[in-house]
């Protein structure tokens, strides 16, 4: 932990507004655990059930699966040095933003760029990524570190969420592409609407 710490003090630097953290960790666990039960011979159906968006689209579950998606992460080594990032990057946001505001950030982050992520797909015609499963904590990454750099102003936030973005453009699949540039955006309007309305309440007060 006290590592942690000392990556985030260098990252994003002082802390000026903290709140307590909660929703991170809970999303961090409810991550992990979902996740291993995945691996799991035994619970692997149940768990495509209910969170493998993409993988087992259809039917009435699939507003459910496309929140619950956020949560799962089907490759072991993602996982590791994935939720290593997600325990650097969703605290330091929640500690400057509160757990409302970083849950509204990441949740509207994670379902509107995955289904107009779905959409771009089927309009250029690449039905066939339609049926890839998806990887939600990706987005929820992206969409924090995007919502990150607003709120730190911190050149080195903004190179990695640059480098990330660049690296996704070289490597992954367009419809993958589409869906974490459009988290960025989200995560970078978010907040700064949020700065703004937090300025003007400042003035009132």
């Amino acid at each position: 932990m006290q590592r942690i710490r000392k990556i985030n003090r260098w990252l994003f630097g002082p802390n000026e507004d903290p709140h307590r953290v909660i929703a991170s960790w809970i999303y961090v666990a409810f991550t992990i655990v979902i996740s291993l039960m995945w691996q799991n011979d035994s619970l692997h159906h149940y768990i495509n059930t209910w969170c493998g968006y993409r993988g087992d689209k259809g039917g009435a579950l699939a507003p459910v699966r496309l929140v619950t998606s956020a949560f799962l992460v089907p490759y072991i080594g993602y996982l590791t040095w994935g939720c290593l990032g997600l325990l650097v990057a969703l605290p330091a946001l929640e500690r400057r933003v509160g757990a409302h505001h970083f849950i509204a950030i990441i949740a509207i982050g994670h379902i509107v760029s995955t289904t107009a992520a779905d959409l771009f797909a089927a309009f250029i015609g690449h039905t066939r990524t339609l049926h890839n499963l998806d990887v939600g904590s990706s987005v929820v990454m992206v969409t924090d570190v995007a919502a990150l750099a607003i709120v730190t102003r911190s050149w080195k936030v903004w190179a990695f969420l640059i480098w990330g973005l660049v690296i996704d453009t070289i490597t992954l699949h367009t419809q993958s592409t589409a869906e974490h540039y459009i988290g960025a955006s989200i995560g970078i309007s978010l907040t700064l609407l949020y700065t703004k309305t937090r300025r003007l309440v400042g003035a009132r007060d």
